[in-house]
């Protein structure tokens, strides 16, 4: 009944607006045959272009037309991104809204196939090796379309950019409605990948048209804080969707979210912008490669958490990964205007930006892969687990709402700093779980690691376009590259990592309570025939109770192997965060000493340049 009143309510919704727009659908056509038009120009357009002469701006929620033209201060920020009118207040509301939604629609794309992937490889009859290359395929578009379509906006606009995505999400939904096997899901989920990276760039344009000029790094800082938020709360809601075992209710209610999406965006679309050709044939063949060594590590990542690391495929695969990451640098180095600028790529900050954040996607296992796993290796099912991630829900938008009351662009570490402390008290919480531990004794740590996962994302990649805008425009493909790798690699590489670290660990708890348990030991012997008793209405045969016995001790033995290793991580991980957290304080104390900031070579250089323009 729930998930049938979820599908009428986004369907209903979806179909009331577009009927109130069907009169339009001409003028609109012709709107957005204009824009399209206007896109193939490539010389930036300052003057005054008009689609209908004379046209005035007569609704609230209406955009500026194109005869609109733009002032100093509304000038888009690079080629390919929108210009940004002085829009009334109601207006502004709207596009924050929109923005919402766009931001939690494009992290639903992962959150849901992250919450229903044991059960759509239980439908499909999969084994864990295929369903692992369904994630693949996600993270793979995922993390190498970012700079393709940074590119494809600069050369097409944003009209084309803009329906391109829009087509991307409606088709890949549509796909998994439709059908249902191995191959159309990956078909379907390596189109998601691309819809969501291209989600996350509209969900960022739209609160830039919503915040004034003092509040939009908040606003850019809010819509990647946004998709964090809505991984949890797809864990969530993803039980009930499934409460009658089939996965059509998620799809159903994805393919409900895009078509709302396309109503919103035709209902409120963004400001035109300037295009310009971007793309040449060097860089197509340099984002190939790029494409093919970052595929061939998110798979290296995945399948050898599931497959085990000495599988000579996982060698093929990570040769790959070295081969085409090295021809894409072999390119770049050897290119007048190259597209990756290794010279600052290379520079301190930049990689300490980058080893920071792909430092705290890493620990951050510690929920995604730490305490969850723990409650999964315990019994814990979906169903028990709901409360739980609403807990995470609401710690991720209270790290949201700290995060934007803490940052400032002088001052980017507090949050920082906030996100290592809450990982590392989290982390120590967990200690000494047992195996009679359930959800409700780790909402406080996991609320906590839940902020801190908020916490990061927004400052550090304000820094980054900072950062990039103080050197060029240009430079922000480069940040762009190295903030996608760090989160989606990094992500990857925790979870693996820490896999392999339970599994040694649970082995070598388990080889020391095989030293110790003996038949002849009285307390053994004694647990043996009392589980062996609970099998004696059932099996008539001495020796197969008393095998049965067995097995039940050394089921337990293995529990609490598990749990003993699961403890040793949020040790390590506890460790591990703390002392991020003293190295970063350390940093901000040193500039705090010395009056300063470590943003502010920076920010006089982009009010240098501001000035001179």
């Amino acid at each position: 009944f729930v998930c049938f009143g979820l599908k009428t309510c986004c369907f209903a919704a979806s179909a009331a607006c577009l009927l109130r727009r069907l009169f339009r659908v001409f003028t609109e056509a012709m709107r957005f045959k204009y824009l399209v038009s206007c896109a193939d120009d490539s010389r930036p357009r300052s003057g005054t272009q008009s689609v209908w002469p004379n046209m005035k701006i007569k609704k609230w929620w209406q955009t500026p037309p194109v005869t609109y033209t733009f002032k100093s201060h509304e000038q888009p920020a690079m080629i390919g991104s929108p210009g940004v009118p002085d829009h009334p207040y109601r207006r502004k509301v709207f596009y924050a809204l929109v923005g919402i939604v766009l931001a939690i629609t494009g992290g639903m794309q992962n959150g849901l196939l992250t919450a229903v992937l044991p059960q759509l490889q239980g439908s499909l009859a999969l084994t864990p090796a295929e369903g692992g290359w369904i994630l693949v395929t996600y993270n793979m578009v995922n993390a190498c379309m970012s700079m393709l379509l940074f590119k494809c906006r600069q050369q097409f606009g944003l009209a084309r950019f803009i329906r391109a995505i829009i087509f991307a999400l409606v088709l890949c939904n549509l796909i998994q409605v439709t059908t249902h096997s191995y191959h159309s899901e990956l078909l379907a989920r390596g189109i998601s990948g691309l819809a969501a990276s291209g989600m996350n760039a509209l969900a960022l344009f739209y609160f830039i048209q919503a915040m004034p000029m003092k509040w939009r790094l908040k606003g850019i800082a809010c819509s990647i804080s946004l998709s964090q938020v809505a991984l949890p709360f797809a864990r969530a809601i993803a039980p009930t969707l499934m409460d009658d075992g089939n996965l059509q209710a998620v799809f159903w209610l994805q393919l409900g979210m895009s078509l709302n999406v396309l109503v919103l965006v035709s209902l409120l679309p963004l400001p035109h912008g300037y295009t310009q050709k971007a793309i040449s044939k060097t860089d197509l063949v340099s984002l190939l490669c790029f494409a093919l060594g970052v595929a061939a590590l998110c798979a290296f990542f995945v399948q050898g958490r599931i497959v085990w690391w000495d599988k000579i495929e996982l060698g093929q695969l990570l040769l790959v990964a070295l081969i085409g990451l090295g021809i894409t640098l072999l390119i770049e180095l050897n290119r007048k205007e190259p597209m990756i600028k290794l010279d600052w790529l290379r520079s301190k900050e930049l990689l300490w930006l980058g080893l920071t954040a792909a430092f705290l996607r890493m620990v951050m296992s510690e929920q995604n892969v730490g305490s969850a796993g723990l409650l999964t290796a315990l019994g814990m099912g979906n169903t028990q687990m709901v409360t739980y991630y609403w807990v995470l829900t609401a710690g991720a938008l209270t790290g949201l709402a700290v995060t934007l009351w803490l940052m400032e662009p002088q001052n980017l570490k507090p949050p920082v700093m906030l996100a290592f402390f809450c990982i590392a008290v989290g982390a120590f919480l967990d200690v000494g779980a047992n195996s009679l531990t359930r959800p409700s004794q780790t909402y406080v740590s996991q609320f906590l690691i839940a902020m801190a996962s908020v916490c990061f994302v927004g400052p550090l990649m304000i820094e980054g376009i900072l950062r990039a805008f103080s050197k060029r425009p240009a430079h922000i493909i480069t940040f762009i590259a190295l903030f996608g790798l760090s989160q989606t690699i990094g992500g990857l590489l925790g979870s693996a990592a820490l896999s392999a670290f339970l599994t040694i660990r649970t082995k070598e708890h388990l080889t020391r309570f095989g030293e110790q348990l003996s038949s002849t030991d009285p307390t053994v012997a004694a647990r043996i025939q009392a589980y062996a008793a609970q099998y004696q209405g059932v099996i008539g045969d001495g020796a197969m109770r008393q095998s049965q016995g067995v097995a039940s001790v050394v089921a337990q033995a293995q529990q609490q192997a598990t749990v003993l290793a699961y403890n040793d991580s949020f040790w390590l991980f506890g460790l591990v965060a703390t002392c991020g957290f003293l190295f970063v304080s350390a940093e901000w104390a040193y500039y705090k000493y010395h009056g300063t900031s470590h943003m502010a070579p920076v920010l006089a250089e982009l009010a240098r340049k501001k000035a001179k323009k």
